[in-house]
């Protein structure tokens, strides 16, 4: 009996763990089809809910590079902003708004000022409350460099420079003046050779006594200025001395140059200067100074004075005076030795000199100030009185490379020196048989008698004297005395 109860005990604790396994799926039937998908009805719309706060940001600045010294317009644009005429701005050190329109709340029109000192940097733009960061550069509207094989930039020197003007809004005009610049220290202004839009090309002088490092370069068209901030760098030079007589020299450099000195004297001088051989491409500039300014030429070149390279170069030297010859080279490989010749004649004496053949001139280079009188007589070489040669004798304004007074001015036709018994009367048209029959104007040059010019402005004058073929070839003496009245 007892075991039969036992095994009944056990077949109902095996149904009872099958009927908890089936219970919790761990024995899984046939799955079964899917029940009809519910239908429901869709509930009231919510309450609409308060926007995100968001912050004012400026979204553009156009054009967001200006130039030194070149005003501009300038717009603002931005996102949730609301901007008003309280609205302030701020572009950074150098840049001050002069006037502001407000276009719409997103929107705004500002007048800037660049300062000619203004940092060349990237800045933030304050607008309000708003930044802009890296938003806006402020430049140099200029760029420039020294062309290649164009020379060297040194005291007493002179090179071809290419200016590139970089904000378009500004293009160059015909008439460009360009130089250089320390500081506010200018130098003398160069010789523009080629112009267009947005680009220049000029011989630039260097002074001897420029300043050495960085120097700017100009460009001034009408009102506006464009400024390349310390675009080539000048280096020392020592000149070369010059002594009276014959100094060897030489030109090494691709359209390089050459500086020599002349030792200044306690009185004043005519110093006579002359260069050979005559073949070779080079250009002798003769400074009164120590500026290109006023400078005088031993050979055909760009505007103003302009002399034959066989001619001959007298200055007038003050007492005290240092004048400067610069050598330039003008072709595409150097010119190689040449010499220049230095004579000197007290400045109240005759100046011996002579005409070489028709055509040919001598050249008498002086500076003056307005008021000043200018007395001049062509003396004949060997007797020192009035000559029998026929010779035109001009004043030139170096400066404008324009006739001032010539001989010619007084009575047309040739001019002839004339015989000692017309001395009385120094101008005067006559009939002479050397004219065929034409009336010639008859200056008489004696010393008594000099032509006379009161200088009108302050500058540098030169005195011309050529043949006009009677005789091809004569001596002379030039006598030209300047005063202050």
């Amino acid at each position: 009996m007892s075991e039969h109860r036992g095994s009944g005990r056990a077949w109902r604790a095996l149904a009872l763990s099958l009927a908890s396994l089936a219970a919790v799926g761990c024995i899984q039937g046939d799955r079964g089809a899917p029940g009809p998908s519910g239908v429901g009805t869709a509930g009231p719309p919510g309450e609409q809910g308060d926007p995100t706060p968001g912050l004012p940001s400026i979204s553009s600045v156009l054009p967001g590079t200006v130039y030194r010294q070149h005003d501009v317009d300038v717009l603002i644009s931005g996102f949730g902003t609301s901007f008003d005429d309280a609205t302030e701005l701020d572009f950074g050190e150098g840049v001050e708004v002069v006037s502001l329109t407000v276009v719409s709340p997103t929107a705004l029109r500002a007048r800037l000022v660049i300062a000619p000192d203004a940092p060349l940097t990237t800045r933030d733009v304050l607008v309000g409350d708003a930044t802009y960061a890296g938003a806006f550069s402020v430049e140099a509207p200029l760029s420039a460099h020294v062309v290649e094989d164009w020379g060297t930039p040194l005291q007493g020197s002179l090179v071809l420079l290419d200016a590139v003007q970089r904000d378009i809004a500004r293009p160059f005009g015909t008439e460009p003046r360009v130089f250089l610049r320390d500081g506010e220290d200018e130098l003398p202004t160069g010789l523009v050779q080629n112009t267009s839009a947005y680009a220049a090309s000029s011989f630039q002088f260097i002074d001897v006594d420029a300043p050495t490092g960085d120097l700017d370069v100009v460009v001034i068209d009408g009102n506006v200025s464009s400024v390349a901030p310390a675009a080539i760098s000048v280096a020392p030079r020592t000149p070369v001395p010059l002594v009276p007589g014959v100094n060897a020299s030489t030109l090494t450099e691709v359209r390089g140059t050459t500086l020599h000195s002349l030792a200044a004297t306690d009185a004043a001088r005519w110093v006579r200067f002359g260069s050979q051989p005559e073949s070779g491409s080079r250009t002798i500039f003769v400074l009164p100074g120590t500026s290109f300014e006023e400078r005088a030429y031993l050979s055909a070149f760009g505007e103003g004075l302009v002399a034959s390279r066989w001619a001959e170069l007298y200055l007038l030297v003050p007492a005290d005076t240092t004048p400067h010859v610069v050598a330039w080279d003008t072709a595409s490989e150097p010119s190689g030795d040449f010499e220049i010749a230095v004579n000197e004649v007290p400045a109240d004496a005759p100046i011996p000199a002579e005409i070489e053949s028709p055509g040919r001139s001598d050249w008498y280079y002086f500076t003056a100030s307005a008021g000043d009188l200018v007395r001049l007589a062509i003396l004949d070489g060997a007797t020192m009185g009035c000559g029998q040669f026929a010779a035109t004798v001009q004043i030139f304004s170096s400066a404008k490379g324009s006739v001032v007074l010539q001989n010619s001015d007084l009575c047309p036709g040739y001019i002839k020196i004339a015989p000692p018994e017309t001395c009385a009367n120094p101008f005067q048209c006559v009939e002479q048989a050397l004219c065929e029959g034409t009336p010639c104007c008859v200056l008489a040059a004696c010393a008594e008698e000099p032509l006379e010019h009161v200088i009108e402005e302050d500058g540098g004058y030169v005195v011309r004297v050529f043949s006009t073929g009677f005789p091809p070839t004569f001596d002379y003496s030039a006598f030209i005395e300047v005063s202050t009245p």
